[in-house]
């Protein structure tokens, strides 16, 4: 029987003579020998990986007094910001050679490695005002407005605003509460790299055709008792490749004290609020090989989700 390729780039076949693995078990989990090790190292090579992040960065702020009311100075700040954001990440080049007979250096990690590449310019113009309205209570109101380029986000212009009260009805008190409404543009990093891996995980469909297969139904059939994990190729793309990743947006709100009620003694209690939509996060393997299960066999009725887990499953097939 052929079993492979050896390290060496010969052909390991059983009952011939060669070194094999499958004909001496005990060089399994035998420690390699100095000479085996650099016919390793020879062969496969080191793999290393290359990351460069560059940022350019400019910041502008003015602020002083627009006039005197009667609690106080209206007091403002104005901001001007400018940035330009260089992201790459690109693996060993073994990884993107295609392979080569005999040598087990080039090719054999193909697609599993780290691809990415590209760039992000931001500016953004902000205002903030601090007004007076009583002698123990302030107003704060701010807002600002984010501009990004359109290959890194899909909002483009995203305002933000904020209000917020203090009051301060002594010198050992202060009351403060307020809300703002926040967003984030999604990292460089999801939104340009592509990359591949291996995984054990277990194949509910396919084990189950299998089993319908060897049996004739699918009756009786138990994942957990009748499945093996099985490695897997996934590979993870950019959205941005079909469909610009979403901003991420969310809200908060909060209020607090905080009390002196002796000197050198400060007590201090906030609530905050926050909520958060669109969070950019890897689906996890496992869950979409079990809801692909789920929706074939209709326990998971949710047509949206069973639509969006059968966009993410390729599954090549034999001709045969």
């Amino acid at each position: 029987d052929y079993l492979g390729v050896g390290l060496t780039g010969d052909s390991w076949w059983a009952g011939n003579g060669s070194v094999g693995l499958a004909r001496n078990n005990g060089n399994l989990l035998a420690p390699l020998t100095g000479t085996q090790l650099d016919a390793v190292n020879n062969a496969i090579g080191n793999q290393t990986y290359g990351n460069k992040t560059e940022s350019q960065f400019m910041l502008a702020t003015l602020t002083g007094d627009l006039g005197d009311m009667k609690y106080g100075p209206i007091s403002y700040a104005l901001v001007a910001e400018w940035e330009r954001q260089d992201f790459a990440f690109i693996s060993d080049e073994r990884v993107s050679q295609p392979a080569q007979q005999g040598n087990l250096g080039t090719g054999w990690w193909n697609l599993t490695g780290y691809l990415g590449e590209g760039d992000r310019n931001r500016t953004a113009l902000g205002a903030e005002l601090r007004v007076p309205l009583l002698n123990s209570l302030t107003l704060n109101a701010a807002a600002r407005i984010d501009s990004y380029d359109s290959t890194s986000s899909s909002t483009g212009d995203k305002l933000s605003p904020s209000v917020s009260l203090e009051w301060r009805p002594n010198d050992r008190f202060l009351g403060r509460a307020g809300y703002a409404k926040s967003f984030r543009a999604p990292d460089l990093n999801y939104v340009f790299t592509e990359t591949g891996f291996f995984v054990n995980i277990v194949d509910v469909v396919q084990c189950a055709q299998i089993y319908e297969f060897q049996n004739g139904t699918t009756v009786g059939f138990n994942p957990s008792a009748d499945c093996e994990n099985t490695a897997t190729f996934a590979q993870r793309s950019s959205s941005s490749l079909a469909e610009p990743l979403k901003d991420e947006s969310g809200y908060n709100w909060w209020v607090g004290f905080s009390l002196e009620p002796l000197d050198n003694l400060v007590i201090t209690a906030d609530y905050n609020r926050i909520r958060l939509e669109d969070r950019v996060r890897l689906e996890p393997i496992g869950a979409l090989f079990s809801d692909e299960y789920d929706c074939s066999t209709g326990v998971l009725t949710d047509q949206a989700r069973c639509d969006f887990v059968g966009s993410q499953i390729n599954r090549g097939t034999d001709p045969n």
